[in-house]
């Protein structure tokens, strides 16, 4: 609370939730609310990088077993051959490396 009894200086209550009990803390929220928002902008970005990256290795598998080698696709994707070879592996397309050791479509 303010000296004049106000819970901020411009806002007599949360502008999110309505309540007075815990301390303003930015633009009119208190500091659950800009805690909440915060945790929820990072999960939203969090969750847009996940489905990011499996679009990603769904695009590198894709071209892995259109026959190019694990050198071929690092050059197409800009990914160097030992990540390409780490996110087949994760991906489970079996065996990668050498010349013959390509996994059918």
């Amino acid at each position: 609370m303010t000296k004049s009894g106000k819970w901020a200086l411009h806002y007599d209550h949360c502008v999110s939730c309505g309540r007075t009990g815990q301390p303003h803390q930015s633009a009119g929220r208190c500091r659950t609310c800009v805690q909440r928002e915060r945790l929820s902008d990072r999960h939203e970005a969090f969750v847009v990088l996940q489905a990011e990256r499996a679009e990603r290795s769904r695009h590198t598998v894709a071209l892995y077993r259109s026959g190019l080698t694990a050198r071929e696709v690092g050059e197409l994707t800009g990914d160097s051959v030992g990540a390409v070879k780490g996110l087949l592996l994760r991906a489970k397309v079996g065996k990668v490396g050498g010349k013959h050791q390509r996994v059918g479509a």
